[in-house]
C-alpha cells in the first residue's frame, strides 16, 4: 500500500475536484435570433425629414421602442423580436402617421412613411402596402409559415422537405439514399448554379 504525505493528499484532492467540475455540464444559453426594422421619413415632396418620432410598437406584448429620424430621414431598429409591429411617426407642423409591418427573424424589414403637412391633432394611417422587397440585402429567401405546414398536403414519406418544392425557383431534391437505408426518407439539396 502506498502512502502519501499531507501535500500529496491535498494535490490528489484538488486534481479530483477539478476533474468532477470540468466533468459538470453547463447550462445552455438559449439562442435568440432578431431581426431588424429600417426606414426612411419623409414628406409628400419626396424631402427628409430628421428629428421625426418614430415610435415602433409590438403588437402582442404592447413594448414599445422609440428612436428619431436622422437628417436624411433614416431610422432603425436592431434587434427586434419577430411580429407585429405599429410604427407611429410624428414630428411639429406634420400629421401623426401610422403604419402596421411584419418583422421576422433574421431579416431586414423596411418601412418608410410620408408624413403629410397638417397639425399634429390630424392623422394618416397606411392601411395597405405594397409586397415588401428585400433591397437592404442581396439574400434571396423565402419563408413558409405555420399555416402552410399545417395545411398542405406532404406527399409519399411525409417529410415536411418535400414541401420546400412548392417554393418558387427551387431546385427539385432528391433521396439521400435508398429507401432502407433512409426510412425517414431525408432529401438532399444540390445548389443550383447561375447562367451568366
Amino acid at each position: 500500500m502506498v502512502r502519501m504525505n499531507y501535500a500529496g493528499r491535498v494535490c490528489l484532492l484538488f486534481l479530483v475536484v477539478l476533474t468532477g467540475l470540468s466533468l459538470m455540464s453547463q447550462p445552455a444559453a438559449a439562442q435568440i435570433l432578431y431581426g431588424s426594422l429600417v426606414g426612411n421619413v419623409k414628406d409628400p415632396s419626396d424631402a427628409a425629414i430628421g428629428g421625426a418620432t418614430v415610435v415602433a410598437t409590438h403588437k402582442e406584448t404592447n413594448q414599445a421602442r422609440q428612436t428619431a429620424s436622422n437628417e436624411v430621414g433614416s431610422f432603425s431598429f436592431p434587434t427586434m423580436q419577430a411580429g407585429v409591429y405599429e410604427i407611429r411617426v410624428t414630428k411639429d407642423g406634420f400629421r401623426t402617421a401610422t403604419s402596421e409591418v411584419t418583422v421576422t427573424i433574421n431579416s431586414v424589414t423596411r418601412a418608410d412613411l410620408t408624413l403629410q403637412l397638417g397639425a399634429v391633432a390630424e392623422s394618416v394611417q397606411v392601411t395597405a402596402a405594397a409586397a415588401s422587397l428585400q433591397t437592404d440585402r442581396s439574400e434571396v429567401r423565402a419563408e413558409m409559415g405555420s399555416k402552410t405546414f399545417q395545411n398542405l398536403p406532404v406527399p409519399l414519406g411525409r417529410n415536411y422537405q418535400s414541401l420546400l418544392r412548392t417554393i418558387p425557383g427551387f431546385r427539385p431534391p432528391s433521396n439521400a439514399h435508398s429507401v432502407p437505408t433512409n426510412p425517414s426518407r431525408a432529401l438532399t439539396y444540390k445548389r443550383q448554379r447561375r447562367q451568366l
